[in-house]
């Protein structure tokens, strides 16, 4: 488990880790069985099987393992064809930085997670930059201050 490739495309991609993934992964069922937000598989990568181990997700979550800040993961979890990516990281520099490559590769509309204020500043700094289009809130996953659309 966790080192394949995912085939599915229009999907959900939530790139999380720590105590982000459960809130991340909890909502979105329950957004699309209330029609906030369209049905399609959930996929979510975890950074490591303890990590993965740590976390009890639904048998129809996928799940692949791998290192979110690696275009090889990002294209193993088919980041390319995902339709959201959401991203909540433990450290805002990882959010940045795996926001600028998901958006480097993939239409996906990004919504990124970000816990300091220096990291509202690289987003900003992002978003002045043509990559990010700054939202507050998004009801279907909780309070994200970003939400980086297509460019």
């Amino acid at each position: 488990m966790g080192m394949h490739r995912v085939k599915c495309s229009n999907h959900y991609l939530v790139i999380s880790q720590g105590s982000s993934v459960s809130p991340c992964v909890d909502k979105l069922p329950g957004a699309i069985e209330r029609g906030g937000l369209k049905l399609a598989p959930i996929v979510v990568v975890f950074p490591s099987e303890e990590e993965r181990k740590r976390v009890d997700l639904p048998e129809e979550i996928r799940v692949l393992i791998g290192d979110p800040t690696s275009r090889e993961t990002l294209e193993r979890a088919n980041a390319e064809r995902a339709s959201h990516v959401v991203l909540a990281l433990e450290e805002d520099s990882k959010a940045v930085f795996v926001t600028l490559l998901v958006k480097r590769m993939s239409q996906a509309k990004v919504l990124v997670e970000v816990l300091s204020e220096e990291g509202v500043e690289l987003l900003d700094g992002a978003r002045r930059q043509g990559h990010c289009e700054q939202k507050s809130g998004w009801k279907a996953f909780g309070k994200f201050r970003f939400r980086a659309e297509g460019c």
